[in-house]
């Protein structure tokens, strides 16, 4: 199980695009194979998509195996740095000067597509792969007999 482990996206990449039911089955995919992981989506007011939000929430609340967290801000305090975003380049330079020092995964778009944002999500089940698998644990080799 991997608890803790957010994943941060700008909902303006894929609400109300023709690949928004792909971005979100296959978050949910990754949600069914590694269970207890949030997803934080924000949005600014610039990208006005208030008219959206209502749908979007009736699409998928209680459709899906994650917990999905909206906020209206990009800003985020410190300590509450979601552990893998995903970001474009314009957000993910804004990030860095904002919050300078945080050590965790990102994912930058070159472009903001379905196949980025599906290849970000395909490196975040990765990286889930790699820490929830169990570690191999080599005996120590000794010379101490001779």
């Amino acid at each position: 199980m991997v608890a803790g482990y957010d994943l941060r996206m700008n909902l303006s990449y894929f609400i109300g695009k023709k690949y928004e039911k792909k971005v979100m089955d296959k978050i949910n995919e990754v949600s069914e194979k590694y269970p207890a992981f949030n997803v934080r989506l924000f949005c600014s007011e610039d990208d006005n998509l208030t008219s959206k939000l209502k749908d979007f929430v009736k699409r998928y609340d209680g459709k899906v195996n994650f917990d999905i967290r909206i906020a209206g801000s990009s800003y985020q305090q410190r300590n509450d740095v979601a552990w893998y975003q995903i970001f474009s380049r314009p957000d993910h330079k804004k990030f860095r000067e904002e919050l300078p020092f945080s050590g965790r995964y990102f994912w930058t778009l070159r472009e903001i597509d379905e196949e980025n944002l599906l290849r970000a999500i395909n490196h975040f089940e990765s990286i889930l792969l790699h820490i929830s698998e169990p570690k191999v644990m080599k005996k120590q080799k000794r010379n101490d007999d001779i």
